[in-house]
């Protein structure tokens, strides 16, 4: 008896088949896979960049509420949470009767990090009364030059 050339064909083409849609399959999955991995690690670093301006800003803000509370400080504070750092750096400068004001505040987040810039000045009122600070510009920077 001959053998069936038809009937092997089959199972090979079969087999192919099976093979083919497996491979398209686990392609798919793959690419799939990395989309979402590629995916997760953005929303983390937006996170990331959203902590750190919060932090910056936080800092920014605790360096005003210093001011109105001493209006002759000027310095450096740092501060450290469990999700990031924050620091500001006040520094003053009196030009005849006003005082103003500079406050370069900067917040960190993992390898994300945020700056801002405020300027501020006042009139210098006669004693005991304090100087209202009166904010000029408030904007984001890159770098403190």
């Amino acid at each position: 008896m001959l053998p069936q050339p038809c009937a092997e064909k089959k199972g090979f083409a079969t087999l192919l088949a099976i093979l083919a849609i497996f491979a398209i399959g686990t392609t798919v999955a793959v690419f799939a896979l990395s989309l979402a991995i590629g995916s997760s690690r953005l929303a983390l670093d937006l996170s990331k960049a959203k902590t750190a301006q919060a932090l910056a800003y936080q800092c920014a803000e605790l360096a005003v509420q210093k001011i109105k509370d001493s209006p002759d400080f000027t310095g450096t504070e740092n501060f450290s949470y469990g999700w990031g750092t924050c620091e500001y750096i006040v520094t003053s400068e009196i030009v005849g009767g006003t005082i103003d004001w500079q406050i370069d505040s900067s917040g960190t987040s993992g390898d994300a990090a945020r700056k801002v810039r405020l300027a501020f000045s006042a009139t210098i009122p006669l004693p005991p009364n304090l100087p209202i600070p009166i904010l000029d510009s408030w904007r984001e920077a890159a770098s403190f030059d």
